[in-house]
């Protein structure tokens, strides 16, 4: 049987199973629905004992624990709602699937992959990777490749000058130059720039591990101009906030739309490796992708493919004698 104690109004419980005890807040002060969260949880403790962590654990416990590493919570709440209550053990890969299309019943397969499959595989395989049960495997839609547009200098020139803000002017740089995310981009505060060494440490990006992004001379010149009164280094606090500026500046500008992803990420890799010959390796490494292939895949766009086999083909190339 649990024990119960308060403190500071509210009840705690510990219960001791297999040799392990267990403590644990109940989250109320009201002491019987204390004592009803109590013996729940022992009772899930011990089944676990006996039939394996696997037989008790539900999505909501595996999200519970999944969420101090999520760094994007968009689009867990729907899976939570789906699968509150149901155990990770009973979530199949065809469930995931379905749940992706029921969910989303009008959206591409790219929608379906992003927002159900690969949030309901990293909350399972995050469990998994701590022995509470087995890994999963979910095929992924099939989606129709589109290739997005890619930043250039021209482009990036002009929505400098119409920038709402320095800021906004600074970070658009800092993206192309880079490859970094606009949600890292924010989040950039001073303490992680370090303008002698000309690198910049993005922390905690999407593949999880800090990054030294290297900064250009003028990159570095405009970032010590800047103001630094605000922790953050573009001073936006939200995705939103900086998204509607940047809406409204290549508006204002007469740009073609370009999101700040095919500025920086496309628009980087396509000025490394196209524009500018740099091999894959390198731009990788700089561009912080884990995998060669998908950049060059999805990020790096081919331009000028004429021009490219006249001056390889033509006629100033024919072999002489």
């Amino acid at each position: 049987m649990p024990k119960l104690y308060e403190r500071n109004g509210v009840w705690y419980y510990s219960f001791t199973v297999a040799g392990k005890r267990h403590r644990q807040s109940s989250q109320t002060s009201d002491k019987e629905l204390a004592k009803d969260i109590a013996s729940k949880a022992e009772w899930r403790q011990r089944h676990a004992a006996v039939h394996g962590a696997e037989s008790v654990l539900t999505f909501a416990d595996a999200l519970a624990m999944y969420m101090d590493q999520a760094k994007d919570h968009r689009y867990l709440l729907k899976l939570l709602n789906r699968w509150e209550k149901i155990k990770i053990k009973d979530i199949t890969a065809d469930e995931i699937r379905r749940a992706a299309v029921e969910i989303y019943p009008k959206a591409k397969s790219s929608t379906r992959n992003r927002q159900v499959i690969t949030p309901a595989r990293a909350v399972i395989n995050h469990a998994a990777d701590s022995g509470y049960c087995a890994h999963i495997r979910v095929k992924r839609f099939k989606e129709n490749k589109v290739l997005r547009p890619a930043g250039n200098k021209d482009w990036l020139k002009t929505f400098i000058e119409h920038a709402e803000t320095p800021g906004l002017a600074a970070m658009a740089q800092f993206m192309f130059e880079t490859a970094t995310r606009i949600g890292d981009s924010i989040s950039l505060e001073w303490e992680n720039v370090y303008l002698q060494d000309a690198v910049a440490i993005i922390r905690n990006p999407k593949n999880g591990e800090d990054h030294e992004a290297f900064l250009s001379p003028g990159m570095v010149a405009i970032l010590a101009n800047m103001d630094k009164t605000e922790r953050r280094v573009f001073g936006y606090s939200t995705r939103s906030v900086a998204h509607k500026a940047w809406n409204r500046t290549y508006q204002a500008a007469g740009l073609p739309r370009l999101t700040p992803h095919e500025l920086g990420r496309h628009g980087f890799a396509t000025e490394m490796i196209v524009r500018n010959g740099v091999d894959l390796p390198t731009t990788a490494k700089r561009g912080n992708w884990k995998s060669h292939r998908l950049m060059s895949e999805r990020y790096a766009h081919p331009e000028n493919e004429r021009n490219v086999i006249n001056n390889v083909f033509g006629e100033h190339k024919k072999n002489k004698g």
